[in-house]
């Protein structure tokens, strides 16, 4: 059985230098701020840092933090020491709960915040307990043993008997992900990438499907020696607790997009970010632009299309309106300034095409619209910001609306 000797380790390793210098690795210099923070960046650390050792042998017993710190390696009775070593040497009790899952059984550090226990086991995101027998541990079996560590009192430790049934208060029984922490993430975005948020390209991800993605599961965790994963969207595991981690966790693999490909974007453009659900996955959608300053609204007046749009300052900058089938980056059709034309592509003349002080204008009717765009398929408008040095960029998308 696993318990006990993680109940020896936590009453000797914790209450030594150990717990002290897995939590300088850990934070560095600067200590967490909450034991949320505490607790997300020691898994944090312990998810990017360590791997698993199926091939352990068994009489090494339990690695003591240091050892973990040293070896990157272990099985889950390590992963569990090692955080909650973290977590109690940045001054905040933590626990390690031991329970069987069949053969070996199995083991996860945890913390309680506002009433309800979070499990950290392995690798990202924190789970709260009922989901956590609910999505990933689902084959453990009672007693469950929780020992709390208290840096507070000495490195103290207390032992409870629980099973998987105690009644915890669920903290957030939804299970969703709070759109908030998207909006968190883009100015975590910003802040690290220098470009500026722009809902106006949402019209572009949204309509025409253009945008780069990342895909984001629930984790493998090794249970009784086996990988297992949650048939269930990451987003399930969500809790508010921990809003902060999440919004850095989507933000770094939106920067990654971002450097992968829109580095032309970087310090000097726009960029929008969304979050969803798709099938079993989160993903993480960005477009980004390498400009900044422009703002691009469209409506409907009898049957008319009127368009406005702020071109970015600095001069040089001109319009361009193409007509798209969602999911094709081939135009079908397009709309030009009165006197001009698209070579080998249908396209109308817009009504009206004015440009004042940076402001560009366009009227064109809906029957016009219609007319031409007969050959797309649920056509959408495309508007395209031209630069005086030759970029081009799409920001904006215009769905026509039916007849």
């Amino acid at each position: 059985m696993i318990g006990l000797g993680i109940l020896g380790l936590a009453a000797g390793a914790l209450a030594s230098t150990d717990a002290a210098t897995v939590a300088g690795a850990v934070y560095g210099g600067g200590r967490p701020g909450s034991l949320a923070d505490a607790a997300w960046r020691a898994l944090e650390y312990a998810d990017k840092n360590f791997q698993y050792d199926s091939l352990k042998p068994v009489f090494t017993g339990v690695y003591a933090p240091a050892t973990m710190l040293r070896a990157r390696r272990g099985v889950c009775s390590d992963y569990a020491v090692f955080t909650a070593a973290a977590i109690a040497g940045a001054g905040y009790p933590a626990y390690i709960v031991s329970m069987r899952t069949g053969g070996a059984g199995h083991a996860t550090a945890a913390v309680a915040v506002n009433g309800s226990l979070y499990m950290l086991d392995q690798r990202l995101p924190p789970v709260a307990w009922e989901d956590y027998f609910a999505y990933i541990a689902t084959g453990a079996r009672p007693p469950i043993l929780v020992y709390r560590v208290d840096p507070r009192k000495g490195f103290t430790v207390e032992i409870w008997r629980l099973d998987n049934t105690t009644l915890l208060r669920d903290p957030y029984p939804s299970d969703r992900l709070d759109p908030s922490v998207v909006g968190e993430a883009r100015g975590l975005v910003a802040g690290a990438t220098g470009m500026k948020p722009s809902p106006q390209l949402d019209t572009v991800m949204r309509h025409l499907g253009v945008y780069s993605s990342y895909r984001l599961y629930s984790p493998t965790l090794t249970i009784d020696g086996a990988p297992t994963r949650p048939r269930v969207p990451l987003s399930r595991l969500y809790s508010p607790v921990f809003r902060h981690g999440w919004a850095r966790l989507l933000a770094e693999y939106a920067g990654r997009l971002a450097e992968k490909y829109y580095p032309e974007a970087l310090g000097r453009g726009s960029f929008w970010l969304t979050a969803g659900d798709q099938g079993d996955a989160l993903e993480i959608r960005l477009y980004a632009v390498p400009v900044q300053g422009f703002n691009i609204a469209a409506r409907v007046e009898e049957g008319r299309l009127l368009l406005t749009a702020r071109l970015p300052p600095g001069g040089g900058w001109s319009l361009s309106l193409l007509i798209y089938s969602p999911g094709s980056d081939r135009p079908c059709a397009g709309v030009t300034r009165p006197g001009y034309y698209y070579p080998n592509l249908p396209y109308v003349e817009a009504d009206k095409w004015t440009v004042t002080g940076g402001t560009v204008r366009v009227e064109v009717g809906l029957d016009k619209l219609r007319g031409v765009s007969r050959g797309c398929r649920s056509p959408v408008l495309g508007v395209w910001l031209n630069s005086g040095s030759g970029g081009s960029w799409l920001v904006y998308a215009w769905p026509l609306p039916r007849g």
